[in-house]
């Protein structure tokens, strides 16, 4: 059995919590008996909650061991040892976009090498700060990526983390590596000493110089990288923390105009966004919400 123990720090919390986890196939855990376990917390956790936890997992032969180790009191005491976790309030707009395990030709680094890469995309109409945020390969323990401090992503922009395991040094260049047969990354942001986990992915076999990426769904597929640049041309509408916006992924020269109508059978179409120049990057544009509308870009 694995059994995970955790009690609420953000508010008076009286007693301590248990969630049992399960690796049968039928708890969103994966295949059964694949060494993922899945369990959910009892009394759920409301935006703006923080925990801390440990697991303790049991053998056939009554032996236990705790991760990442039994509190020295109560759960009721805050404990550095322990695991933490948080839920935050707005989201951020900051996604995996793209992942690139065994980098050969498809994108070369200051240095001049290959080494593999992540690319974190913002989706949002607002620039991100990346103070707080990290990459990792798991969500505790284990090295971390901290991005660079005072730095931030703009709307529609991508930024790019090469994993060569610390052999180029440089503000983008983390100290692990990458594996190709199969892996997982995490995208982390840490607040007052709590970790929350804002996108992750996993893959396995993944082609030389092939991405693991986001499609036309938001699903992750094995196509060809497209580094700095969205994974889909065109047009596309998603929900961003709640609220509808337009990514319109552009090439260097073109302009564009941006068009709106109510229905395809409307008499017009109208303008909705003029004379974009495109320079390779994304533009996001916050749409109006309410009504069923169709948008067009015309180049």
């Amino acid at each position: 059995t694995v059994t995970l123990f955790w009690r609420r720090t953000d508010v008076a919390d009286l007693v301590d919590h248990r969630a049992i986890l399960f690796d049968d196939g039928l708890h969103q855990d994966g295949a059964s008996q694949d060494g993922v376990f899945s369990g959910t917390l009892d009394q759920g956790l409301p935006p703006g909650a923080r925990i801390q936890f440990y697991l303790a997992a049991t053998d056939l032969t009554d032996k236990t061991i705790y991760l990442p180790s039994k509190p020295q009191e109560s759960l009721a005491v805050a404990d550095p040892d322990l695991y933490t976790a948080s839920i935050s309030k707005v989201k951020p707009t900051l996604e995996i976009s793209e992942v690139v395990p065994s980098n050969k030709v498809s994108l070369t680094d200051d240095a001049g090498k290959n080494p593999d890469w992540v690319e974190i995309r913002n989706r949002g109409v607002q620039s991100v700060d990346l103070t707080d945020f990290q990459l990792a390969r798991k969500p505790y323990g284990g090295e971390r990526y901290r991005f660079p401090k005072g730095l931030s992503i703009a709307a529609g922009e991508y930024v790019v983390v090469f994993c060569d395991g610390g052999r180029t040094p440089g503000i983008w260049h983390a100290t692990f590596d990458l594996d190709p047969d199969a892996d997982e990354i995490y995208l982390i942001r840490e607040i007052n000493g709590s970790l929350e986990v804002i996108d992750s992915t996993r893959f396995v076999s993944i082609p030389q110089d092939k991405a693991w990426a986001r499609g036309n769904n938001f699903a992750f597929t094995i196509a060809n990288p497209t580094p700095y640049i969205g994974n889909v041309p065109g047009v596309t509408v998603s929900l961003v923390q709640g609220d509808p916006v337009l990514s319109l992924r552009t090439r260097v020269g073109e302009i564009y105009q941006v068009e709106e109508a109510e229905s395809l059978s409307a008499p017009s179409w109208k303008p909705l966004l003029q004379g974009v120049v495109g320079d390779g990057r994304d533009r996001n544009l916050a749409l109006p919400k309410g009504g069923q509308r169709f948008y067009r870009a015309r180049q």
